[in-house]
C-alpha cells in the first residue's frame, strides 16, 4: 500500500493535466483557466505535504502539457514551478486556517497569472492581453473547492485509510 500512497498525488495531477490538454473548443477568454487546474491539485497535495508531489515531477507535468497542446517547451514547466514553489511558501499558512488552502490558491494563481502575462509577452515580442488571465485566474481560484474535495476523496493519506479501523482487528463482518 505505501506505493499507492505515493502514486496517488501523481497520477491526479497527470489525469487532470490530460484532462487540461483535450480540445474542448473553450473561447480564448476561457482557455487559460484548463492549463490552471492542474496548479489547483499541485497546490492541493503541497499544502497537504511538501513531499507529496516533486519539483521533477511539476516540471514534467508541466512538459507532458506544453507537448500534448504544442506549446513552446517548458513555458507550463516554468508556471507550475512558480505555482509549486509560491505554494511551498504558504503551506505551512495554510494548514493553519480554515479556508487557507483555497486563500493561498488565490495568492498563487495571482502570482502565475502575472508570470503567464510576462512569459506570454516576452515570448511573442508584444503585450499580451491580460483580461483573458483574469477570467481564467477567476476560474481557477473558484474551483478550487470541487479539486479539493475530489483530491481529498482519493487521499489515502498515510494509508491508515486503507487499513481497518483500530480495534477491529480480527472482527468479522455481519
Amino acid at each position: 500500500m505505501p506505493v499507492l500512497v505515493k502514486l496517488v498525488p501523481a497520477l491526479s495531477v497527470i489525469a487532470l493535466t490530460l484532462v487540461s490538454a483535450l480540445p474542448w473548443g473553450l473561447a480564448p477568454e476561457i482557455r487559460f483557466v484548463l492549463p490552471l487546474i492542474p496548479v489547483a491539485a499541485i497546490h492541493f497535495w503541497v499544502v497537504r505535504g511538501p513531499d507529496r508531489v516533486s519539483e521533477a515531477f511539476v516540471f514534467l507535468d508541466g512538459l507532458m502539457l506544453d507537448v500534448l497542446t504544442s506549446g513552446p517547451l517548458g513555458f507550463w514547466s516554468i508556471i507550475y514551478l512558480a505555482g509549486y514553489a509560491v505554494s511551498l511558501m504558504l503551506a505551512r499558512r495554510a494548514r493553519r486556517v480554515r479556508a487557507g488552502g483555497w486563500a493561498a490558491l488565490v495568492i498563487v494563481v495571482a502570482v502565475l497569472a502575472g508570470a503567464i502575462w510576462g512569459v506570454s509577452s516576452l515570448y511573442a515580442f508584444e503585450v499580451a492581453d491580460w483580461r483573458p488571465l483574469v477570467v481564467a485566474s477567476l476560474a481557477a481560484a473558484l474551483s478550487y473547492p470541487l479539486v479539493a474535495l475530489v483530491m481529498s476523496l482519493v487521499d489515502p493519506g498515510d494509508g491508515s485509510a486503507l487499513r481497518r479501523p483500530p480495534g477491529t482487528q480480527g472482527v468479522q463482518g455481519p
